[in-house]
């Protein structure tokens, strides 16, 4: 599919992004100083998780189960998120590794970089960009992916555009490649590696391959070979972005996520801020990891004012956030819940870490 580039229109909305990111360090100290925070369910540490309906689902039809895919050892970190499932059409998604996002705990950084992070961390950021929780996940090295092919005897790519790869011109349109072939065309850098790695993926979903053969670092090997094997004839296709200034790739919201929810049947995620205000390193992930599946996307992980945060606090912003909240809590177990009426231009919910949590 086509990628839009809408500069100008994206440039206001970064602008206005910027801004407000830049007065979130000052949220909590802000509604505390003017007395328009009001505290919920102070008395409990461990409340029931109250259904937000931030996210009233997607339908009759269950969403896909997903992979998130990582493929490392080339010049370009490769990734890309898989779905299947009995009531949805297999589909995929490729990653752009120029594509800027926020990876809990380690900021605004390229896709390429969260590709290239531990699996178990990969997990967590493609989760992330996603806005969704991926129920399996598996890096591969780029040699992995020399022998998926290999297991076919080749590979028929449909080329988007002519390339040469040790001399010899290949494409464009369907051409027979090797092992080799393949990994030199997808681990080399260019401006066209989105589209490279999107035709060789789709190439790969057409043919009978298992991960299973192939050397994999994934939590559950099984069910990531499952959703793998059951993609199979997936359509695959580059998401939605925006470029700031001709050079800044991001993706396009609320478009990406409604290309996400098409293709998989995930609802749209709820915004989430969170501060470190513990001074415990790795908290964002940590948190990342307990409230993405409950439908929140981090959208900034930051570090507070201060590391003497003794109690975690999640912040509605806003009366009608409040049930988003009393969910983030329930899934972290500890902490206050607090509406305040002060907008964050950049959340529904704030979550200030504190020493309390315990991951």
């Amino acid at each position: 599919m086509s990628v839009p580039n809408r500069t100008s229109r994206t440039a206001r909305r970064y602008r206005r992004r910027r801004a407000a990111v830049a007065g979130v360090g000052v949220l909590v100290l802000v509604v505390a100083a003017v007395g328009v925070v009001t505290v919920l369910d102070g008395s409990r540490d461990t409340p029931d998780a109250v259904p937000s309906d931030a996210n009233p689902g997607s339908g009759n039809r269950a969403p896909s189960a997903l992979l998130a895919l990582a493929v490392t050892g080339g010049d370009v970190p490769l990734v890309a998120v898989v779905g299947s499932g009995e009531e949805r059409e297999p589909a995929a998604l490729v990653l752009p590794s120029e594509m800027i996002v926020t990876v809990p705990g380690a900021g605004e950084v390229p896709v390429g970089a969260a590709g290239s992070l531990a699996a178990d961390s990969m997990h967590v950021a493609v989760s992330n960009v996603v806005g969704t929780w991926t129920e399996a996940y598996a890096s591969l090295e780029l040699q992995a992916l020399r022998s998926l092919v290999g297991q076919v005897g080749g590979l028929t790519v449909d080329l988007p555009a002519l390339v040469t790869l040790a001399g010899t011109p290949l494409g464009p349109g369907p051409t027979e490649m090797t092992g080799e072939q393949v990994a030199a065309y997808v681990g080399a850098p260019g401006a066209d590696s989105a589209d490279r790695w999107a035709a060789v993926l789709e190439a790969l979903l057409a043919q009978e391959t298992s991960l299973a053969r192939v050397r994999a670092a994934s939590g559950d090997k099984d069910a990531a070979d499952a959703i793998w094997s059951a993609a199979r004839g997936a359509a695959v296709e580059v998401p939605v972005t925006e470029t700031l200034a001709g050079t800044v790739m991001i993706p396009a919201q609320p478009e990406l996520d409604t290309q996400i929810g098409d293709l998989f049947g995930t609802p749209s995620p709820t915004p989430a801020l969170v501060q470190n205000g513990s001074g415990m390193p790795g908290v964002g992930e940590d948190v990342a990891a307990l409230i993405i599946p409950e439908g929140f996307r981090i959208v900034l992980s930051t570090n507070a004012e201060s590391f003497d945060h003794e109690r975690t606090e999640v912040v509605a912003i806003g009366p009608e956030h409040r049930d988003a909240a009393r969910v983030v809590h329930g899934a972290l177990g500890v902490g206050v819940v607090r509406v305040a009426q002060v907008p964050s231009g950049l959340a529904d919910v704030t979550i200030v870490v504190g020493k309390d949590f315990q991951a």
